[in-house]
């Protein structure tokens, strides 16, 4: 019967796209973490990370928000987006997994209400 064929290779085909749009963001309740766990709290006035000195690898910043709005976490290098976590409501945390090179500058930048610079925090990596 073509017609099954046909319908199996469009689920098949289906299936695949739906997996390659996967997100590697960190904007998903399921980021499984890993590396050493630092905890991050924005909230309405700034960005908090629990230590500003960080060893160089795999780390994975808990954020949770405690601001008003709903709030959004970024990892910057050298002022370029390396990795983001959004759509975080109040009370909230999800987890941003990044890989840190020593030597590099990266910044936590917290947006509350998801618009205008945010407040930010540098972050020393070793």
């Amino acid at each position: 019967m073509p017609s099954l064929r046909i319908l199996a290779a469009t689920v098949l085909t289906g299936t695949a796209l739906l997996t390659a749009c996967g997100g590697g963001d960190g904007d998903t309740a399921g980021d499984a973490g890993g590396g050493t766990e630092i905890a991050v709290t924005g909230n309405d006035t700034s960005c908090d990370p629990a230590t500003s000195e960080l060893a160089a690898g795999k780390t994975t910043f808990v954020f949770t928000n405690k601001a008003a709005m709903v709030n959004e976490l970024y990892v910057y290098e050298n002022k370029k987006v390396i990795k983001e976590v959004e759509n975080v409501i109040t009370g909230a945390s999800k987890k941003l997994t990044v890989t840190l090179e020593a030597g590099k500058s990266y910044t936590l930048t917290c947006k509350p209400g998801q618009s205008g610079a945010g407040f930010s925090a540098a972050i020393t990596v070793s």
